[in-house]
């Protein structure tokens, strides 16, 4: 769709919110608001120098604070005898893994943040600048959202801050979107480049074959090609993520980082809630008021039970086991 940017800019003039502005402009132009929408608007204003800073959602004080990530590792070197060689011993490792580069940002965020190594540093495999700038960035999140991150990205990140003592990060959720991907669905495959095609949404750069041999022996060109390759894949990530997020159950709850007292959705915290469904949600002890909401589409329940104490007087339910 085509904005009108200067009815746009006077909105966001009066309103002082880029949220709120969007929102009354779909009002008055008759469109359906939607995240996309609002991200949209949010690109044009930006781009015109209308920056909303109180919108940024990595310091908002009614959001949570979501990063997304992912990292690139150089490969282990070895001393093997054969190309199908089992149980390497550790005195053979010639050359341990390191991080290499990685990107992340902040969701809905404009900018990607990367870091990759100096030609120094790839030279003596010494991460442990660009890894203390990624466990900056993680100790501000309330939630992480990495591709593989249970098995890889977040362990492989915190293989690193253990061998630089830098301890945990602040408590944050973690949300694997391979992990829900195979969880809700039957895809061909669970990559996220098949699945961001699946979608329709951007891909991973195409990269030039060889690309992490070629860093290994250290080809500093190849290595900001693949920054730019690490870039992109968090730039798809977060177009998977969307796509993805009304089938995401459970969700991490964004209701619990929200300071006013309102019914909001907890997988996106918007208050445009449908509580007219047909249907309740049901478990073995109690029935639920359902809604849908309007700007994710994903379903949630009310607190508070349909059923009232003398409902249940003669309700049983079947043992645990």
């Amino acid at each position: 769709m085509e904005f009108n940017i200067k009815q746009l800019k006077n909105l966001y003039e009066k309103e002082e919110n880029i949220t709120r502005a969007t929102k009354t402009y779909c009002k008055v132009n008759n469109i359906e608001y939607s995240d996309s929408i609002r991200r949209t608007a949010s690109n044009i204003l930006n781009r015109i120098g209308a920056k909303d800073s109180s919108e940024d959602e990595n310091t908002s004080t009614n959001q949570a604070s979501i990063l997304l990530f992912d990292i690139e590792t150089s490969p282990i070197v070895a001393r093997v005898w054969s190309l199908w060689q089992n149980g390497i011993d550790i005195k053979d490792i010639v050359r341990d893994w390191c991080v290499l580069c990685f990107s992340a940002k902040w969701l809905f965020s404009n900018d990607v943040i990367s870091f990759r190594l100096t030609e120094e540093e790839l030279e003596t495999r010494d991460d442990k600048r660009i890894v203390t700038e990624l466990w900056n960035l993680l100790d501000k999140a309330d939630i992480v959202i990495a591709h593989n991150a249970e098995r890889f990205d977040v362990r492989k990140s915190n293989a690193r801050f253990l061998k630089y003592e830098l301890n945990l990060p602040s408590p944050y959720q973690i949300l694997d979107t391979l992990k829900h991907a195979r969880k809700k669905f039957n895809l061909t495959s669970n990559k996220l480049d098949y699945i961001a095609d699946f979608l329709g949404v951007e891909g991973k750069m195409v990269t030039p074959s060889g690309m992490w041999r070629e860093v290994e022996e250290g080809n500093y060109d190849m290595l900001i090609t693949m920054d730019e390759y690490c870039a992109q894949d968090v730039i798809s990530l977060e177009q998977v993520y969307l796509k993805l997020r009304p089938y995401i159950q459970p969700h991490p709850n964004i209701g619990l980082h929200i300071v006013e007292d309102v019914n909001s959705c907890p997988t996106c915290g918007s208050e445009n809630l449908d509580w007219n469904l047909e249907s309740v949600y049901t478990t073995n002890s109690n029935q639920y008021h359902a809604f849908r909401c309007n700007e994710c589409k994903s379903l949630g329940r009310s607190r508070t039970s349909v059923l009232k104490a003398k409902d249940k007087r003669n309700l049983t339910v079947p043992n645990a086991r």
